[in-house]
């Protein structure tokens, strides 16, 4: 049974990267860094390191692009359940366009979320596509593998900046989307692409510096069958009140203390924390609601990563 005690949050935490300040790819979470940073004893934290990766509680941390770099859409798909989001990940060799499939029993929603989603199971698809409306053809497309009856709602985003990136060496970027970022390494990068590590280290350190890769840890959720894991998903309205509504949310009482890992993209925030007792996760509701007027939060979480997607930038 894993303990979650202050060694091993903070080193799920340090997979939140690149945090405010990190501007370098030599930044990545790794226990040397974790040590230094955090002041912690090297024995303990390797240990622990060791623990969550050798016996498969976390199974990979994924360098992600952001939507800074690919038309990434989210679409609910209601009426549907936990063995139709298998189903729908199972399709993965052949859609080249599923990046991840979600599965969360609805605790609360408000807002903009109520009116989506009344009770019961969701399942969410985030799918790499040019357009809102091709993500929903893409997802109908998926059910229709199994027949399924669903109702799909695409969930618009913002901030979409694809068309305005221009990345002076290409190659670098469909090489390292979606790789192991703990084994990515900018000697071995270099070698296979036939880059200088000069080259490649400033590209990966731009790459970090504007955001436009972050990790992404996947866990093995069957691992985790001791810790009660959920999700709360916030609309961050605009870019403007983004940043100050992060801030306010990541130190509610609740969120500061069972946080493990947060994601930002596309005007949307998604929080993954764990907790002992519902009553975490109505405080949770209590604390949330006097914030944000909409959000979701989603118990019996699971999410699975299509290990075949394909990095398209749709320019």
């Amino acid at each position: 049974m894993l303990s979650v005690d202050s060694i091993t949050k903070t080193i799920i935490r340090s997979l939140n990267w690149p945090s405010d300040g990190e501007t370098s790819f030599s930044s990545k979470p790794t226990p040397y860094r974790i040590c230094k940073d955090h002041n912690l004893s090297p024995s303990s934290v390797y240990q622990r390191w060791n623990e969550l990766f050798g016996n498969g509680y976390i199974k990979k941390v994924l360098f992600l692009p952001s939507e800074r770099l690919v038309g990434r859409f989210s679409v609910i798909i209601k009426g549907l359940g936990l063995e139709d989001a298998m189903n729908i990940s199972s399709l993965g060799q052949n859609a080249y366009f599923l990046e991840f499939v979600h599965f969360g029993h609805v605790y609360a929603s408000r807002g903009t979320f109520s009116n989506i989603v009344r009770g019961g199971d969701a399942v969410s698809v985030e799918l790499i596509a040019p357009s809102l409306d091709v993500a929903v053809r893409q997802a109908k497309l998926l059910m229709s593998n199994f027949d399924l009856q669903g109702r799909v709602i695409g969930i618009k985003k913002g901030n979409l900046e694809v068309k305005k990136i221009k990345i002076k060496h290409e190659r670098i970027i469909p090489s390292v989307a979606y790789s192991d970022l703990i084994s990515l390494s900018v000697a071995g990068l270099a070698s296979s692409i036939g880059l200088s590590r000069k080259v490649v280290k400033r590209e990966l350190d731009r790459l970090v510096s504007e955001m436009m890769f972050y990790a992404y840890p996947t866990l093995n959720q069957a691992a985790f069958r001791d810790l009660s894991l959920y999700m709360l998903v916030v609309h961050l309205f605009s870019s403007t009140e983004s940043p100050e509504a992060q801030k306010k949310i990541m130190s509610l009482p609740t969120v500061a203390d069972r946080f493990l890992l947060y994601r930002k993209d596309g005007g949307f925030m998604m929080i993954l924390l764990y907790y002992e007792s519902i009553g975490e996760v109505d405080s949770l509701v209590g604390e949330i609601s006097a914030i944000v007027k909409d959000f979701i939060v989603l118990t019996r979480f699971e999410t699975y990563f299509n290990e075949n997607v394909t990095f398209s930038r749709y320019m």
